[in-house]
Protein backbone atom coordinates (compact mmCIF):
# COMPACT_ATOMS: atom_id res chain seq x y z
CA UNK A 1 0.00 0.00 0.00
CA UNK A 2 3.12 2.36 0.39
CA UNK A 3 3.62 1.99 -3.71
CA UNK A 4 0.36 3.49 -4.03
CA UNK A 5 0.39 6.04 -1.76
CA UNK A 6 3.60 7.36 -3.45
CA UNK A 7 1.75 7.33 -6.66
CA UNK A 8 -1.44 9.20 -5.36
CA UNK A 9 0.75 11.94 -3.11
CA UNK A 10 3.05 12.50 -6.65
CA UNK A 11 -0.22 12.94 -8.34
CA UNK A 12 -1.66 15.69 -5.71
CA UNK A 13 2.00 17.66 -5.87
CA UNK A 14 1.87 17.37 -9.85
CA UNK A 15 -1.32 19.34 -9.63
CA UNK A 16 -0.07 21.54 -6.86
CA UNK A 17 2.67 22.30 -9.31
CA UNK A 18 0.28 22.76 -12.45
CA UNK A 19 -1.89 25.35 -10.42
CA UNK A 20 0.79 27.35 -8.46
CA UNK A 21 -1.16 26.52 -5.46
CA UNK A 22 1.53 26.00 -2.77
CA UNK A 23 -0.69 25.37 0.56
CA UNK A 24 -0.50 21.71 1.04
CA UNK A 25 2.68 20.74 -0.66
CA UNK A 26 4.73 20.99 2.81
CA UNK A 27 2.49 18.37 4.01
CA UNK A 28 2.85 15.99 1.41
CA UNK A 29 6.55 16.09 1.35
CA UNK A 30 6.07 15.33 4.63
CA UNK A 31 3.93 12.75 4.19
CA UNK A 32 6.02 11.09 1.62
CA UNK A 33 8.83 11.51 3.87
CA UNK A 34 7.05 9.26 6.47
CA UNK A 35 6.29 6.42 3.64
CA UNK A 36 9.96 6.12 3.20
CA UNK A 37 10.72 5.91 6.43
CA UNK A 38 8.28 3.21 7.07
CA UNK A 39 9.81 1.67 3.99
CA UNK A 40 13.67 2.25 5.68
CA UNK A 41 14.39 4.25 3.15
CA UNK A 42 15.53 7.19 5.52
CA UNK A 43 17.45 9.23 3.20
CA UNK A 44 14.90 9.51 1.16
CA UNK A 45 12.19 10.28 4.10
CA UNK A 46 15.07 12.74 5.13
CA UNK A 47 14.79 14.46 1.53
CA UNK A 48 10.85 14.70 1.16
CA UNK A 49 11.43 16.44 5.33
CA UNK A 50 14.38 18.70 4.55
CA UNK A 51 12.43 19.92 1.34
CA UNK A 52 9.01 20.12 3.60
CA UNK A 53 10.81 22.20 5.96
CA UNK A 54 12.56 24.98 3.49
CA UNK A 55 9.03 25.41 2.44
CA UNK A 56 7.43 25.77 5.47
CA UNK A 57 9.06 26.06 9.24
CA UNK A 58 6.53 23.08 10.40
CA UNK A 59 6.16 22.22 13.66
CA UNK A 60 7.31 19.86 16.46
CA UNK A 61 5.87 16.79 15.44
CA UNK A 62 7.77 17.49 11.66
CA UNK A 63 11.17 18.21 13.50
CA UNK A 64 10.81 14.99 15.58
CA UNK A 65 10.08 12.60 12.91
CA UNK A 66 13.24 14.32 11.11
CA UNK A 67 15.45 14.04 14.05
CA UNK A 68 14.60 10.82 14.24
CA UNK A 69 15.16 10.15 10.47
CA UNK A 70 18.42 11.42 11.14
CA UNK A 71 19.25 9.46 13.82
CA UNK A 72 18.72 5.91 12.01
CA UNK A 73 21.14 7.31 9.57
CA UNK A 74 23.49 7.97 11.90
CA UNK A 75 23.66 11.71 11.63
CA UNK A 76 23.71 12.14 15.25
CA UNK A 77 24.44 15.95 15.49
CA UNK A 78 21.48 16.98 13.49
CA UNK A 79 19.35 14.58 15.61
CA UNK A 80 20.54 16.07 18.41
CA UNK A 81 20.08 19.53 17.53
CA UNK A 82 16.12 18.98 16.85
CA UNK A 83 15.86 17.20 19.90
CA UNK A 84 16.34 20.11 21.81
CA UNK A 85 14.14 22.14 20.05
CA UNK A 86 11.59 19.97 20.49
CA UNK A 87 11.89 18.61 24.24
CA UNK A 88 11.97 21.97 24.69
CA UNK A 89 8.86 23.05 23.40
CA UNK A 90 6.69 20.18 22.92
CA UNK A 91 5.85 18.02 26.48
CA UNK A 92 4.98 14.59 25.12
CA UNK A 93 6.49 11.59 27.09
CA UNK A 94 6.97 9.47 23.80
CA UNK A 95 9.19 12.29 22.22
CA UNK A 96 10.90 11.90 25.58
CA UNK A 97 11.42 8.34 25.19
CA UNK A 98 12.68 7.97 21.89
CA UNK A 99 15.10 10.62 22.42
CA UNK A 100 15.90 8.82 26.03
CA UNK A 101 17.12 5.94 23.86
CA UNK A 102 18.47 8.08 21.19
CA UNK A 103 20.82 9.83 23.65
CA UNK A 104 21.86 6.48 25.46
CA UNK A 105 22.57 4.87 21.93
CA UNK A 106 25.50 7.26 21.95
CA UNK A 107 26.94 7.33 25.16
CA UNK A 108 24.55 10.57 26.43
CA UNK A 109 23.77 8.61 29.43
CA UNK A 110 23.08 11.68 31.62
CA UNK A 111 20.70 13.23 29.41
CA UNK A 112 19.26 10.24 28.57
CA UNK A 113 18.09 9.20 31.73
CA UNK A 114 16.65 12.83 32.13
CA UNK A 115 14.30 12.47 29.22
CA UNK A 116 12.75 9.00 30.42
CA UNK A 117 12.79 10.50 33.73
CA UNK A 118 10.59 13.11 32.61
CA UNK A 119 8.66 10.65 30.30
CA UNK A 120 7.92 8.54 33.59
CA UNK A 121 6.24 11.81 34.93
CA UNK A 122 4.54 11.76 32.03
CA UNK A 123 3.41 8.75 31.78
CA UNK A 124 4.04 5.94 34.69
CA UNK A 125 3.59 3.24 32.33
CA UNK A 126 7.46 4.06 31.33
CA UNK A 127 8.63 3.70 35.06
CA UNK A 128 10.05 -0.13 34.10
CA UNK A 129 12.24 1.38 31.46
CA UNK A 130 13.23 4.03 33.32
CA UNK A 131 14.57 1.54 35.80
CA UNK A 132 16.04 -0.80 32.75
CA UNK A 133 17.72 2.09 31.99
CA UNK A 134 19.25 3.07 35.12
CA UNK A 135 20.70 -0.59 35.81
CA UNK A 136 22.25 -0.49 31.81
CA UNK A 137 23.85 2.59 32.35
CA UNK A 138 25.15 1.54 35.54
CA UNK A 139 26.91 -1.33 33.73
CA UNK A 140 27.69 0.74 30.96
CA UNK A 141 29.58 3.16 33.36
CA UNK A 142 31.10 0.51 35.77
CA UNK A 143 31.36 -3.10 33.75
CA UNK A 144 32.56 -4.64 37.34
CA UNK A 145 28.48 -4.39 38.16
CA UNK A 146 27.67 -7.02 35.48
CA UNK A 147 28.09 -10.36 37.40
CA UNK A 148 25.79 -8.76 40.62
CA UNK A 149 23.10 -7.42 37.96
CA UNK A 150 20.11 -9.54 37.11
CA UNK A 151 18.20 -8.56 34.33
CA UNK A 152 15.29 -9.96 33.45
CA UNK A 153 14.00 -8.97 30.29
CA UNK A 154 10.87 -10.96 30.09
CA UNK A 155 8.62 -8.33 30.59
CA UNK A 156 9.89 -5.90 28.99
CA UNK A 157 10.14 -7.90 25.36
CA UNK A 158 5.44 -7.93 26.24
CA UNK A 159 5.66 -4.44 25.40
CA UNK A 160 5.78 -4.34 21.69
CA UNK A 161 5.55 -0.59 21.64
CA UNK A 162 9.23 -0.46 23.12
CA UNK A 163 10.74 -3.14 21.37
CA UNK A 164 13.51 -0.88 19.96
CA UNK A 165 14.49 -0.20 23.54
CA UNK A 166 14.04 -3.58 24.39
CA UNK A 167 16.39 -4.57 21.14
CA UNK A 168 19.27 -2.08 22.13
CA UNK A 169 19.53 -2.90 25.50
CA UNK A 170 19.26 -6.52 24.86
CA UNK A 171 21.84 -6.11 22.19
CA UNK A 172 24.70 -3.98 24.46
CA UNK A 173 23.99 -6.49 27.83
CA UNK A 174 25.05 -9.33 25.30
CA UNK A 175 28.09 -7.35 23.71
CA UNK A 176 29.14 -6.81 27.41
CA UNK A 177 28.91 -10.01 28.86
CA UNK A 178 31.03 -11.52 25.45
CA UNK A 179 33.17 -9.04 26.00
CA UNK A 180 33.87 -10.20 29.67
CA UNK A 181 34.18 -13.59 28.48
CA UNK A 182 30.83 -14.31 30.73
CA UNK A 183 28.47 -17.25 29.15
CA UNK A 184 25.88 -17.38 31.88
CA UNK A 185 23.24 -15.45 30.06
CA UNK A 186 20.88 -14.49 32.91
CA UNK A 187 17.70 -12.99 30.19
CA UNK A 188 15.79 -14.61 28.06
CA UNK A 189 16.31 -14.51 24.26
CA UNK A 190 14.29 -12.22 22.19
CA UNK A 191 12.75 -14.58 19.20
CA UNK A 192 12.70 -11.89 17.04
CA UNK A 193 16.93 -11.39 17.61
Amino acid sequence: YHDEAIIYLEKALDLINKNDNKIGKPFIYQRLGNIQGAKGNFTKAIEYFEISESLINFDYVGKYNLSIFYYKVGDYESALRLEKIVTANYNLDYYFLSYSLLNYSIGNYLRSYELISRASQENPSFIKIKDLLKVMIDIKIDESKLDCEKINFTEFIAIQDYIEFYDVFFTDYKKIKINNKTTDLDFIISPNL
